[in-house]
């Protein structure tokens, strides 16, 4: 959840720059999780990513958050969970 705005209905990002950190806060909804499983899968998934770390998958909430470098692309994140049959 969005500690800006309290929803989890779209995309939220937390740059963490000046604080001696030098990647963003990411949180995706993603529809359709429905177990640890499915958690699983979409670790795994981001997982494979070299920049994206500390990443929490909150199912009974249907989002995922994590922490990624600059460089990398959150369309490219989203398609690596959208390809195991989730919303992103």
């Amino acid at each position: 959840m969005c500690d800006s705005c309290g929803c989890q209905n779209h995309l939220h990002i937390h740059d963490d720059a000046g604080h001696g950190h030098d990647h963003t806060y990411i949180v995706i909804p993603v529809k359709g999780m429905s177990c640890q499983a499915c958690a699983d899968r979409v670790t795994k998934a981001l997982s494979a990513f070299s920049g994206v770390s500390h990443i929490e998958v909150d199912v009974k909430g249907g989002a995922v958050s994590f922490a990624m470098d600059d460089d990398i692309s959150i369309k490219e994140v989203k398609e690596a969970i959208n390809k195991l049959g989730f919303e992103a």
